[in-house]
């Protein structure tokens, strides 16, 4: 029968874990993960451990343990938590990322890679970081006790700023739209997990985020309005000069920073005419005599 179902922990590896030494709930949980999970499970663990042992050994080391000392639902769910923080050596941090403040400026700086990954080159360094810091959120998420349904308002609110982005939109009503929702997303996680810390870090990265998309989208729009400077469209703008010409087929060959290109013209031009590159067409070069050129 499962037991825990966050970690997938079924009676019978409860009852091995028992009998394999473990004498306390928290010892139980380092041995096969009940009970670090929600810790809706942990009753239900003390059961068994209460039923397997009934030794005075059993008695003596479960004197201590917060969960049966319990004497009302506010210290159950303390002690459920001080559970959930699993043995010292489980991990440094792993009391720190399940806080909520932590878990909103996590995600927080999770959206700010992220969306920065979509404006600007960075060659996935911000994808990257984004992505680590998401996981390290979703850790917190996953080891905490809060309630964590309103921070799938914060993917609503990075996706919808991403497409302000892609689309190159600066449309207010998106933008506050996306910051409503982020808004709602981090300070209603807070609320709903009586953290003043998490409502106050909400509220600053709403205002952060809002006010660093403009910049990401002016950055954007500046690097998409440059002149390609890869590919046959580079070539737009630039001068080069005429080795041969057909007249009558209006075709020849340019060199074009010391390279040989086949070019077209729709005047007739000479061997040795400075030309201006107007585009192209597949391979070929579409050029006008430079005195002609309309800039």
């Amino acid at each position: 029968m499962w037991i825990c179902h966050c970690k997938g922990v079924t009676d019978g590896q409860i009852r091995s874990a028992i009998d394999a030494g473990a004498r306390t709930p928290v010892e139980i949980g380092a041995r096969c993960r009940a009970g670090t999970g929600c810790g809706g499970c942990l009753p239900e663990v003390c059961r068994l451990l209460d039923d397997h042992l009934t030794s005075q050994a059993y008695y003596a080391a479960c004197a201590s343990c917060p969960l049966l000392l319990a004497d009302d639902e506010s210290e159950l769910v303390s002690a459920e938590r001080e559970m959930r923080r699993g043995p010292p050596g489980r991990g440094r941090y792993a009391g720190v990322l399940d806080s909520p403040p932590v878990i909103v400026i996590a995600l927080t700086l999770s959206a700010a890679l992220l969306l920065i990954e979509v404006a600007l080159p960075t060659f996935g360094v911000a994808g990257i970081g984004g992505f680590a810091l998401l996981w390290v959120g979703l850790v917190g998420i996953s080891q905490g006790h809060d309630t964590w349904a309103p921070l799938t308002l914060i993917a609503v609110s990075v996706s919808l700023w991403a497409v302000l982005l892609v689309r190159r939109t600066p449309s207010p009503s998106g933008q506050l739209t996306a910051a409503g929702l982020y808004a709602l997303g981090t300070v209603g996680f807070g609320a709903m997990a009586a953290s003043p810390g998490a409502v106050a870090v909400g509220v600053g990265a709403t205002g952060a985020l809002a006010a660093t998309f403009p910049v990401l989208l002016r950055g954007a729009n500046r690097l998409l309005d440059q002149p390609a400077q890869v590919g046959m469209e580079a070539f737009d703008g630039r001068k080069a000069a005429v080795v041969s010409w057909d007249s009558e087929t209006n075709r020849g060959t340019v060199r074009l920073d010391g390279s040989l290109w086949n070019a077209i013209a729709d005047v007739p031009v000479r061997p040795g005419d400075e030309v201006l590159v107007v585009g192209h067409e597949r391979m070929e070069l579409h050029i006008i005599p430079a005195p002609v050129a309309p800039w």
